[in-house]
């Protein structure tokens, strides 16, 4: 097993990783128990059970890999959404930003999730990364 190390270069934006998430009141059990939405009941009378329960959530407008058409990528301890090169080899190593890019990643964070946009937190960033290889990488 081979351990492989490359840069990563990121223009945009990064976000702290506790950002993306919050605590949402949703369904504790599974059972088929109608309820009423405005005042749902403390326990389910099918299993007893805690009818409901906060879970950690992603925010609205991030699915768990993008905000809009933007990647959201992590790394080391934060996430980036932007423009990412990765430089594992001269092919990938360069790329031509549009160029409103800032423009459009501040617009798509506003539409998506408003409250991630910091001006101070944008900027160009670089990265290690490594993966492993199961051979010869």
């Amino acid at each position: 097993m081979a351990l492989e190390y490359y840069a990563r270069a990121i223009v945009g934006l990064r976000i702290a990783a506790n950002k993306l998430t919050e605590k949402k009141l949703t369904r504790a059990c599974s059972c088929a128990v109608q309820y009423d939405e405005k005042n749902p009941p403390n326990f389910c009378s099918n299993c007893g059970g805690s009818f409901m329960g906060e879970s950690l959530c992603h925010i609205n407008g991030y699915d768990g890999r993008s905000i809009g058409d933007f990647p959201v990528i992590p790394s080391d301890g934060y996430f980036y959404i932007g423009f990412f090169i990765d430089a594992k080899s001269v092919d990938n190593a360069f790329k031509v930003l549009p160029g409103s890019f800032k423009k459009d990643i501040y617009d798509t964070v506003m539409r998506y999730a408003p409250d991630l946009w910091d001006e101070e937190k944008f900027g160009l960033y670089a990265i290690l990364e490594h993966e492993y290889c199961s051979q010869h990488c």
